[in-house]
């Protein structure tokens, strides 16, 4: 427990008093008590209140996602029975996490995901523009062999996939949902009216011509990696002078001229050119940009105008996908996604909605930081205090599980407060590399020492000259 001070003498913005009615709202919103036991009478979860406390069971098995036993039901059991509830078998346990429960908790999901999506997007520099930026990404989660029937991976074990939209807006999973491992990504993400005028960045996994359709139809600004085996050919706006100055090679060109030009055949030189694919009677218009990263180079097709943005800024644009790669490791190695043991399909899928649960959890939390700081909208503030890691802020929690736990289901039998844990989660979920090594998100919202959102100034520059 965090003590606190009979006299606060630190600046207002180290006050974690400015923040601990949003922390309680948000914690309230993802376990709202008197909600989960309305719904788990409806649901025929518990016939009789003595015998099983629903909401002290959910808490348990959302915040015990962080602990060396997590996947396993028997963890959130025991953390459920320590608080002085009435000791049960395994066997009787067991018969808790049936249909009942599952249709709870992927209630209480999607509220939780319905309560961060409402929360105010940052979107600064070359993010503004969109009404939001999602980025698009599964992850396979190995489970029991048992489970092969039901869940099939794409070989000879059982394995599900948790399809994730992350808002780059508000830095937080707004939707996902699980599928068979052996299914195809593509089809799995749907472009409608509902995505008009917001930006998306894709997984290779979720790339087609269908998708680059969808996307002109509806306004949605698009950022993949060029999928190896399609063929390109220059677009018809292209001049003979602007072919030769990006492609120096006659072969290069004709090959781009005759529609027979694939990834390998792409020089390794930076570029910003409009070429089409797919059918010559309906081709797909786009630009390809060729850029250099660690490691190689990279390639990329996107319908952003060139107007809005260089070829520079798109590509790093892209960089922003790493922000669900981040959520994901978040997912499994803090809220141990990856450790589900349970043997049979109901149980298995509860664990996956808890640990989802469990890191949308945290990730709000370091956005309600974010918020405390001004950083709203397109502005750019330079940060007072250093911003919180997901990360940190989730093993924060776990360490606090116990109080958390107690604070949200019975106030009164413990002595913490929502202000105690708002400044112990300020505190110990800080990233200590914020101004050293900047993430691109960082970078793209000005979250820096210098406070400034980051722009390709030298091709801007470059352009307005042109």
């Amino acid at each position: 427990m965090i003590a606190t001070s009979r006299r606060d003498i630190r600046p207002s913005f180290w006050r974690s008093e400015m923040q601990a009615a949003q922390v309680q709202e948000l914690f309230e919103a993802v376990f709202p008590v008197e909600f989960i036991e309305s719904e788990a009478t409806r649901l025929g979860v518990q016939l009789r209140q003595r015998h099983l406390r629903v909401a002290e069971l959910m808490v348990s098995l959302v915040l015990m996602g962080g602990s060396p036993e997590a996947g396993r039901i028997s963890a959130a059991v025991r953390d459920y029975c320590n608080r002085g509830n009435p000791k049960v078998v395994r066997s009787a346990s067991s018969k808790w996490f049936d249909e009942e429960l599952l249709t709870l908790v992927t209630t209480l999901s999607a509220r939780a995901r319905e309560y961060v999506s409402g929360m105010p997007l940052h979107l600064p520099g070359i993010l503004a523009g969109r009404r939001d930026w999602r980025a698009f990404d599964s992850t396979t989660v190995k489970l029991d062999k048992r489970l092969l029937e039901v869940w099939p991976g794409t070989g000879d074990y059982a394995a599900l996939k948790v399809h994730k939209e992350l808002s780059l807006g508000c830095e937080n999973v707004v939707d996902y949902h699980i599928s068979p491992a052996k299914e195809h990504d593509a089809p799995h993400l749907c472009i409608d009216e509902g995505r008009r005028g917001t930006g998306l960045i894709v997984d290779l996994g979720y790339v087609s011509h269908k998708l680059f359709r969808s996307c002109e139809a509806h306004d949605v600004h698009l950022v993949v990696r060029l999928k190896e085996g399609w063929k390109l050919r220059l677009d018809d706006s292209v001049t003979a002078g602007e072919s030769i100055a990006w492609l120096a090679d006659e072969d290069q060109i004709d090959l781009l001229a005759a529609g027979d030009c694939t990834l390998r055949d792409l020089p390794e030189k930076e570029m910003d050119i409009d070429v089409r694919f797919g059918p010559e009677d309906d081709p797909i218009h786009a630009r390809l940009i060729v850029f250099e990263a660690k490691g190689g180079w990279g390639y990329l097709l996107t319908n952003v105008p060139r107007e809005t943005h260089t070829g520079a800024e798109v590509a790093m644009l892209y960089r922003l996908r790493w922000s669900v790669e981040l959520q994901n490791k978040l997912a499994k190695t803090g809220c141990q996604l990856d450790e589900i043991t349970a043997r049979t399909a109901v149980p298995a899928e509860i664990l996956v909605h808890a640990a989802m649960i469990a890191s949308i959890l945290a990730n709000a939390v370091a956005h309600l930081e974010h918020l405390d700081q001004g950083l709203v909208g397109e502005t750019c503030r330079k940060m007072k205090s250093p911003p919180l890691h997901a990360m940190l802020v989730w093993k924060c929690i776990t360490t606090a599980t116990y109080n958390l736990a107690t604070l949200l289901v019975a106030p009164e039998d413990t002595s913490m407060t929502w202000e105690q844990l708002a400044q112990f989660l300020r505190h110990g979920g800080q990233d200590p590399n914020w101004k050293g090594k900047p993430s691109a998100i960082d970078q793209v919202k000005g979250r820096t020492a210098s406070g400034r959102a980051w722009k390709d100034l030298a091709g801007r520059r470059r352009r307005a000259v042109a």
